[in-house]
Formats: C-alpha cells, structure tokens, sequence
C-alpha cells in the first residue's frame, strides 16, 4: 500500500472510531516501554483487526483482581497515581492509546474526546449487551462494554467525583492542555441502562492492573534508581560477598605490614637507645 493511500485510510479510520491505525516507525524505546500499537495489516478485515486491538480478557485472576474490586479501584485514581508515582497526564486523540503507561517519561495518556463517547453509548443504549464488533459497526459505533469501560475509567477510576485533588487534575487537564470539557459532566440516567449500574473492565483489565502494580512497586525511573536496582538485584548478592572478603583480606595484610614496621622501629630503638648529653 502507498504511503499516501495508507494515510487516507488512517484519516478515514480516526474521523470515523478515534483510532490510529497506521503505524509509523518509532524509537527503540517505544517497545521497551509497551507503547507500540499494531497496525493495520493489509491482509485482515477491519472487524478483525479490531478484535486483535481491543481483545476482551477471559481467563480469570484472583476474584478481586479478575472484577478490579472497589478498593483497587479507588488506589488508582489520578490523584494518587500523581502523589505516590509522580504520573503526569497526557491527552491523547487515539482510543487505542488510553491508559497506557510511559515509563521513560512517567506518563499516562488519557484518551480526551469523552462527548465522542457519549455519543456511541446513545446509539447503542437499545442493542444487547454483548453486540458483536460488525454488528456495532454496522451501526455506526464501536462496542458498547469498550466504550463504556473507558468512559468509566476516565470519569469514576481516574477522576471520581469523590476525590477533590483527582477532578481538580482533571479540571487542569481541561484549561491546560484542552481536555474535552465534557469530561467533567456525568449523565449516568442518559447513557446506561439500569444492569450497567457498576460496569466490569474485560477491555481495559489488564492496563488498570499495570497501575496498580506500579503502586504496589514502583519500577525504577531514571539512571540513578535503575542503577540501584541492578545492584541490589540478587544476582550481584555473591559478587558482593566476594568483594566484601577481599576488601577485608586486603585491610588484613595492611594491618599486619603496619604491625611489622612498628616492630621494627621498636627494635632499632632497642638497638640504638638515645642517650642525652
């Protein structure tokens, strides 16, 4: 495919699901940190390339891992993630980018576009639960459970209503870098149905997870704490006893060379006593 015909297509995509998906070469650093995105590749249908984008998680955790239990939910809220990691916020026009963790410059990108969203919900409030992908295509929007895992994520798991310093941050977002303002205006009656009262993460599981691991242990940032890890990794714990009996084996000779010397000048002294006049 010629590179103007791919981008075309991109353009086409985005305005249609706010999704990039042409993908172009980027830094080394990008797939050390997980923030390279598939493309899309010439020989799958669109359905299916979604489908490898956003792939529902099935297999099972621990219970409350597996649902993202209430108190998981409340440790990963912007405010916290701010004070404890020192997470920025980055607004991002690609669905396929929300939530993702950039270690290298401790950044979170947050899909911004939540009328976008709202939108889709309003198409599909009246379809079943579990539409397909095509199925929800064929009627303008992407899935329902996506959409409104992410539309949660951003308005009740990173900026809740309860948490003053989270929805001061989003607020931020909003006069700083242009976040949409809608983001700040709930419509829970407009959007769901009364079975979509608490919404379950099988999209976006495994994202919220990272973050709150990251909380749990926090990686290394930067080349000082990087170094520090590698050196008190366990695989350095021998090399560090070997280093540790030499050094001692080393003061040990210098002790007994400094014994020795004042050994000898005793003796000489001995020898040749000083006699005053």
């Amino acid at each position: 495919m010629k590179l103007d015909q791919a981008f075309a297509i991109d353009l086409a995509v985005r305005i249609a699901t706010m999704i990039n998906c042409f993908s172009q070469p980027r830094g080394i650093h990008f797939l050390e940190h997980g923030l390279h995105q598939i493309p899309w590749q010439e020989d799958i249908s669109f359905v299916v390339y979604l489908e490898t984008l956003f792939s529902r998680e099935q297999g099972e955790l621990t219970k409350s891992r597996s649902a993202l239990s209430d108190e998981i939910r409340l440790q990963i809220s912007a405010g916290r993630l701010k004070k404890h990691l020192g997470l920025t916020f980055r607004p991002t026009d690609n669905l396929a980018s929300h939530l993702q963790l950039d270690r290298q410059n401790n950044v979170l990108e947050v899909f911004q576009h939540t009328a976008v969203l709202k939108e889709h919900l309003r198409i599909t409030r009246d379809t079943l639960p579990d539409l397909p992908i095509a199925e929800s295509l064929k009627l303008g929007a992407l899935p329902r459970q996506l959409v409104l895992e992410i539309l949660v994520s951003i308005q009740e798991t990173l900026f809740p209503v309860s948490d003053a310093k989270s929805r001061a941050e989003l607020h931020w977002l909003v006069q700083r870098y242009g976040f949409d303002k809608d983001a700040e205006q709930i419509e829970h009656a407009a959007l769901r149905t009364p079975s979509e009262h608490r919404v379950e993460y099988r999209y976006l599981r495994t994202r919220l997870l990272e973050l709150y691991d990251e909380l749990q242990d926090p990686k290394p940032r930067g080349g000082w704490e990087e170094w520090l890890q590698r050196w008190s990794a366990s695989r350095y714990t021998m090399l560090a006893t070997l280093v540790g009996i030499i050094i001692a084996i080393l003061l040990g000779v210098a002790g007994l060379a400094v014994g020795i010397f004042q050994s000898w000048v005793s003796y000489q002294a001995w020898q040749h006593p000083v006699t005053s006049t």
